[in-house]
């Protein structure tokens, strides 16, 4: 069985976005509205147009945790395909989804103002778990393939849908654009160190 060990670089990164997470996370609890998330929203609200909402409620919907979750515990528990992609992807999926319930029921901000809604939504808002969800699962499946070999514009695909599901959350109004920043730095966090644990960084030397 291979050792576990997290690089020193690692350990900075996830120590970095921990603590601009924190500051997020005091910014949040201390102002009823951020200037930054006004202006944000306004502007992606005013990019809503007819044929654009169709296009990116889709990738909203990509990003919902019931299909991410059925996905990962299927590899797992088909043989071929469960130690490279079923238990890296399963322990993400598994990880983001209990920290953004448990962090979410923590800090309890609310979501903007349902007039805004383009999408059906409850529960609070910080961190958003739809952006965790692409950064940490197709991030992961990103690492996988392009250490696999497989062309690496899918994994470029894969990172850039990953990042279009946080920004979507804020274009159908459901998430105020901290909420989704919040979102980034805890996936991101998740997604170093399970990259780590299973060795899927791009430029890491197997031992």
């Amino acid at each position: 069985m291979k050792k576990i060990t997290v690089s020193r670089s690692a350990w900075i990164a996830m120590a970095v976005l921990l603590l601009l997470f924190a500051l997020l996370t005091i910014a949040v609890k201390t102002n009823d509205e951020l200037a930054f998330d006004r202006a944000i929203s306004q502007f992606a609200y005013g990019l809503r147009s007819d044929w654009l909402t169709p296009i990116v409620k889709f990738i909203t919907y990509s990003g919902n945790w019931q299909p991410i979750v059925a996905v990962a515990a299927i590899l797992l528990l088909i043989k071929p395909t469960r130690m490279k992609y079923g238990l890296p992807l399963a322990c993400g999926a598994a990880t983001q989804v209990t920290v953004y319930q448990i962090v979410k029921n923590i800090l309890q901000r609310p979501r903007p103002d349902v007039i805004h809604f383009l999408v059906e939504e409850d529960g609070f808002g910080f961190p958003s778990g739809h952006t965790m969800i692409g950064i940490v699962f197709l991030g992961l499946l990103a690492l996988i393939l392009w250490k696999e070999g497989k062309p690496k514009w899918i994994s470029v695909l894969l990172v850039v849908w990953g990042i279009l599901i946080g920004l979507s959350r804020i274009y159908v109004g459901v998430h105020h654009p901290t909420d989704v920043v919040g979102g980034w730095c805890m996936g991101l966090i998740i997604l170093i160190f399970w990259s780590q644990v299973f060795r899927l960084s791009p430029n890491r030397k197997e031992k």
